[in-house]
C-alpha cells in the first residue's frame, strides 16, 4: 500500500505561491480521498477559496477523514500536501529512496500517515481514541490559509493531541519558534533606463534594505535558554525584468523565527526599519510568539514506550521551522511536530531532497504502536 499512496502523491505537481494558479493541489486531495473511499474511510474535502496576491481566486480544499460513528477525541494525523517550487520535477522512487520535491516536506511523512490511518480503521472499534487524518492545502504559502480554515470550519470537533509530520528525524518538537514574516512593496514609474526622470526605484529602496539588514543583524543576537537562538533572512527582492527598462513595482520579504515575544523584535523594528519607511511603501507583516507544547505525563509514557517498540531513541528537541502546530497550540489543542526525513533537505534542489522509504515505514508504525499504547494507557 506504501508505494500506491506514494504513486497518488507524486503523480501531481503541488507547489504552491503566492502567485501561481496550480489546481493539482486540489486534484491531487481529490485522488487521496477516492483512494480512501476506495478503502472504505469515509472522507471530507472542505472547500475554501485563496485569494492570490495577483487578484486571481482559485479553489482549494483540506481533506479530513474520521469515522463518524466514533464520538472522540480524535488523535490527528496533521500534514499539508503543498509543496515549494522547483525548478526541475523529476521524482525518483525504488525500494530504497524518494527523491523529488516534497520528498522530505512532506509527502514522504504523509505517506506514513495515511499508510498508518488506513490501518488503524479497520480496528477502530476496539479505539476509544481512534485516529483522525487531516491534509490542508496551503502551508508553504497564502499566510496558512489551509490550518486556519479547519479551525475555524471545525471548532468542535474533538482532538485528544495532534501529531504534526513534518520532517524532524524522528525527534519529538515540543519547544516551538515563533514566526515573523515582512513584505515591503514600492511601486515606481516604468520607463527607459536612458531617460530616467525623477526618483529611481530600486535605488531609492537601497537604504531600506540597508535598514532590513541591521534589523536581522540585530535580531539574530536575540537567544533563550530553552528555544535557542533567532534565526532571520531577507529571502526575496523583486523588481524589473529588462536590463534597459525602469521597473514599475519592488517587493522585498523578510522574515524571522522567533525565540522571544513578537514585543523583543518590535522595538528593533521601529529602531532600524521605520525611521527609513514612507508613506509611498506599502508594508505588510504577521507573527507568531513561541511556545511550549506540554504533553500529560501519561500520555509521554505511551509515546515513549511507542519509540522504544518500534527502535527509535526519544528525544524532545526545539523545532528551526515554523508549522501548523503552532497555530493548533494557539487554539487550545495540544500539537507537537515530529516525523521522519531530514528538515535540513526539506527546500534545497529537488533532486538533493531525499527520504528513505524505510524511514517511511518506521513512522507508520510508530503512529499506529502509538495509537494502541495510548489506547492502552487511558
Amino acid at each position: 500500500m506504501l508505494f500506491d499512496i506514494l504513486k497518488i502523491l507524486f503523480k501531481y505537481n503541488t507547489e504552491n505561491t503566492t502567485e501561481s494558479i496550480n489546481s493539482e493541489i486540489f486534484l491531487c486531495l481529490k485522488e487521496i480521498s477516492s483512494f480512501l473511499k476506495r478503502k472504505g474511510i469515509n472522507n471530507y474535502l472542505q472547500e475554501y477559496e485563496v485569494k492570490l496576491s495577483n487578484g486571481a481566486k482559485i479553489k482549494r480544499a483540506n481533506l479530513l477523514a474520521y469515522d463518524r460513528k466514533t464520538k472522540g477525541p480524535f488523535i490527528l494525523f496533521q500534514g499539508h500536501i503543498d509543496t515549494i517550487p522547483a525548478l526541475h520535477h523529476s521524482v525518483k522512487i525504488n525500494s530504497k529512496i524518494v527523491q523529488g520535491r516534497g520528498a522530505v516536506d512532506m509527502k514522504g511523512s504523509l505517506t506514513g500517515m495515511i499508510d498508518a490511518f488506513v490501518s488503524l480503521h479497520k480496528n477502530r472499534g476496539a479505539l476509544k481514541y481512534s485516529p483522525a487524518l487531516l491534509i490542508t492545502g496551503d502551508e508553504e504559502a497564502n499566510s496558512f490559509v489551509g490550518i486556519k480554515n479547519f479551525l475555524e470550519q471545525n471548532k468542535d470537533f474533538p482532538i485528544l493531541f495532534s501529531i504534526c509530520g513534518e520532517p524532524s528525524n524522528f525527534e519529538v518538537h515540543t519547544l516551538l519558534r515563533g514566526v515573523m514574516g515582512y513584505v515591503l512593496e514600492k511601486k515606481g514609474k516604468e520607463g527607459h533606463s536612458a531617460y530616467p526622470a525623477g526618483k529611481l526605484l530600486i535605488e531609492e529602496m537601497i537604504p531600506v534594505l540597508n535598514s532590513v539588514n541591521d534589523f536581522l543583524k540585530e535580531s539574530r543576537k536575540i537567544k533563550d535558554k530553552d528555544f535557542g537562538h533567532t534565526i532571520g533572512a531577507l529571502t526575496t527582492i523583486i523588481s524589473g525584468t529588462k536590463d534597459n527598462q525602469l521597473p514599475g513595482s519592488f517587493r522585498a520579504s523578510f522574515n524571522l523565527r522567533t525565540v522571544k515575544s513578537k514585543k523583543a523584535y518590535d522595538k528593533i523594528f521601529k529602531r532600524t526599519i521605520v525611521p527609513k519607511l514612507d508613506k509611498s511603501i506599502k508594508l505588510k507583516s504577521f507573527g507568531f510568539n513561541p511556545l511550549m507544547v506540554k504533553i500529560p505525563e501519561e500520555l509521554k509514557i505511551a509515546i515513549k514506550n511507542s519509540f522504544a517498540e518500534v527502535g527509535i531513541n526519544y528525544r524532545e528537541s526545539s523545532a528551526i521551522f515554523f508549522t501548523e502546530a503552532s497555530l493548533m497550540n494557539n487554539k487550545g489543542i495540544p500539537a507537537f511536530v515530529c516525523g521522519p526525513g531530514n528538515p535540513r533537505l526539506a527546500h534545497v534542489a529537488s533532486d538533493k531532497e531525499v527520504i528513505k522509504i524505510k524511514d517511511i515505514e518506521k513512522y507508520s508504525k510508530l503512529l499506529k504502536t502509538t495509537v494502541i499504547n495510548i489506547n492502552k494507557a487511558i
